[in-house]
């Protein structure tokens, strides 16, 4: 009999968080907000404002999201370093439009909180950089021969992931407009005292 053990290496972790209140007064008050096309052959378009958690009317969802990032950065990545938000911004995607397939650059954490999102909505679309140009035929699909996953995301879902996973949003098929709100961090302080390689900020 052959014994064998089967190491999990480097996987990366995704973590969905569901806001339990109503988002009415919010969903109202952030498609109120002035919009601008965020790339041209995309057809979404952003919130003029990259800093739309500093309203005052986002307050009770700045405070779930950064509850969230701190169980995903101590429970799930085990990071002791405080996390904070640096920049938010609402997503419009309406009928025909799309996301291109991007990372977060100087981010740490990333995430998605899906203000309107109904069943027929595209979901997030993760796709793993290739490493190399070979690729065999799959009898059937696994975490470890997977290079894309589809998340299907519910309205009040948020979805926290790593800054340099790639992703994107297919195109929007539905009649009802994809509304999101996005968001990056970054750390209090970087690196350890010990091993010489401490940043704080």
């Amino acid at each position: 009999m052959i014994k064998k053990e089967l190491l999990q290496v480097f996987p990366t972790p995704i973590l969905i968080v569901k806001y339990q209140d109503s988002l009415d007064k919010e969903i109202k008050f952030v498609e109120k907000l002035k919009l601008e096309l965020n790339g041209g052959d995309n057809r979404n378009y952003r919130t003029v404002n990259s800093y739309i958690l500093k309203y005052k009317k986002l307050n009770k969802i700045k405070k779930f999201i950064e509850e969230s990032i701190k169980i995903f950065s101590e429970d799930v990545l085990g990071y002791e370093d405080e996390f904070y938000i640096t920049q938010s911004w609402a997503n419009s995607n309406p009928r025909g439009s799309f996301h291109h397939a991007h990372t977060h650059s100087n981010s740490i954490i990333s995430g998605v909180f899906y203000l309107r999102k109904d069943k027929d909505n595209p979901p997030i679309f993760f796709n793993k950089t290739p490493d190399t140009g070979i690729q065999p035929k799959s009898k059937k699909f696994n975490t470890f021969n997977s290079g894309q996953l589809l998340v299907p995301i519910n309205q009040g879902e948020l979805i926290l992931f790593p800054s340099n996973l790639n992703h994107s949003v297919p195109v929007n098929k539905s009649k009802t407009v994809r509304l999101s709100l996005s968001f990056n961090t970054f750390a209090n302080r970087l690196g350890d005292e010990k091993t010489l390689t401490e940043v704080i900020f």
